[in-house]
């Protein structure tokens, strides 16, 4: 009797052992589900021998992975991010059933299986077809993504018409968008940039400060870096004009750079807090393109004088910078010596400071929505395309560089129905020859 209760204990003992050892084990495999990419191929090959693999992937919003393929780009082994989905949950994404990598074999040889391919601008600037995607899925997003402006990135060929179902840039009309620099107020939520956003105004008593900003700062006026010597919009010679200009009022302006005055990697802490304005001559004036050069003209603590291309009403807090664009060299003289003669006057443009915080961005930003818009089932079946995209993308010369014609309106959008599909395949100048119901590719 005393050998059974001993045996039946054991057995409880090592069946509950049993139990818990599964539970830990299935709760591992269901966690590294949906980071491991050897059990995301295993997932893939299961519905790869599943004769409803297109109903599966219909139904695929609420528990299974979305596929973002970064396509590889020629000569370039660096990769952005790992392989995986640490980017979304690091960012704190509110989707994070998303999966991004390099590896466009990843899901059995066919990229086609992939939600999302995102293309990088720098990829087309010859066009070259041995370098992009030669077939697709009609269900898929061909996601167009470029930090760089658009008369660095240059894309004419005609085939960018209707190619890219989504776009991921700087550019304020973008589906997704990157800015390379972000305004979030003190409670850390984003502010700019924005179409329509409101600045605060007014400090309240109680926040007013009686900081000098212009206390401990040295003689020296203006600052200048240039970085680029073959920059395109004259950086160079409008700086030696206001240089000129200033000498003759007794005021000190420093090029570093160049043929200029050396500095060293730490060149930013070196002129922090020396100067009175520093001078940011963006290397391109494209509409909405604002660089993390006005970051660093921030960071010094002087007042930025930007000259570029965006209107940044909807990027910098009001009162914070002067617009060069907006003034002719002399008048911009003229304001610098004004507001360096009033103590009170320089210090308002550091009152943003009470309310802001100006920080760049994170690499890649943007993903947290490319995957929420691959959850949002509406708007990941509908089909869309980018028409007009030229025009779009380009700015003032451009369009007679690519020999079009402006369009009235910047951009618009095809949503597509059934009828439709074939001009969207087809594209204007390219034939495409339909795989199946779904897919085609090049001919």
């Amino acid at each position: 009797m005393l050998k059974t209760e001993t045996f039946a204990k054991l057995f409880f003992l090592v069946s509950c052992t049993g139990l818990l050892m599964y539970v830990v084990l299935a709760f591992y495999t269901f966690h590294t589900a949906y980071t491991s990419i050897s059990q995301v191929q295993k997932f893939r090959e299961r519905i790869q021998n599943n004769s409803t693999t297109d109903a599966l992937l219909e139904d695929r919003f609420t528990n299974d992975l979305k596929y973002i393929l970064l396509w590889p780009i020629a000569n370039v082994t660096n990769k952005l991010v790992e392989d995986g989905q640490s980017v979304f949950i690091n960012y704190n994404c509110t989707y994070i059933n998303c999966y991004l990598t390099s590896n466009k074999y990843l899901l059995n040889g066919d990229y086609r299986n992939f939600e999302a391919i995102i293309l990088n601008a720098s990829i087309f600037t010859t066009w070259d077809e041995k370098n992009i995607p030669d077939r697709r899925s009609a269900r898929q997003k061909f996601v167009f993504y470029s930090e760089l402006p658009s008369d660095s990135a240059p894309m004419c060929n005609i085939c960018a018409e209707n190619y890219f179902n989504w776009t991921w840039t700087y550019k304020l009309s973008s589906d997704i968008l990157r800015p390379l620099i972000e305004v979030r107020n003190l409670k850390n939520e984003i502010v700019a940039p924005n179409e329509n956003v409101k600045w605060l105004t007014e400090v309240t008593d109680s926040r007013k400060s009686n900081k000098n900003f212009e206390m401990g700062r040295t003689k020296k006026d203006v600052a200048c870096i240039i970085n680029n010597c073959h920059t395109k919009n004259d950086t160079i010679e409008y700086a030696k004009k206001l240089k000129s200009i200033l000498d003759q009022k007794a005021l000190v302006v420093d090029i570093y750079g160049c043929e200029f005055l050396k500095c060293s990697n730490d060149c930013l802490n070196e002129i922090k807090n020396n100067y009175y304005f520093y001078l940011v001559h963006e290397d391109s004036f494209a509409i909405d393109y604002v660089s993390a050069e006005v970051i660093k003209a921030y960071d010094s603590g002087a007042i930025p004088i930007i000259m570029g291309g965006a209107n940044y009403q909807k990027f910098l807090p009001d009162g914070s910078y002067i617009n060069a664009r907006n003034l002719t060299v002399y008048k911009l003289a003229e304001t610098i010596e004004s507001i360096i003669e009033s103590p009170s006057k320089y210090n308002s443009f550091h009152s943003w400071r009470q309310h802001y915080v100006i920080k760049r961005t994170r690499q890649l930003e943007g993903i947290c929505d490319l995957c929420s818009n691959l959850n949002n089932k509406r708007l990941f079946k509908t089909r869309t395309a980018v028409r007009n995209f030229r025009h779009w993308w380009y700015y003032g010369s451009k369009f007679e560089n690519c020999k079009i014609e402006p369009d009235p309106s910047e951009r618009t959008r095809l949503t597509l129905k059934e009828s439709d599909l074939k001009s969207y395949f087809y594209g204007l100048k390219k034939k495409y020859r339909l795989q199946s119901k779904d897919d085609y590719m090049y001919s």
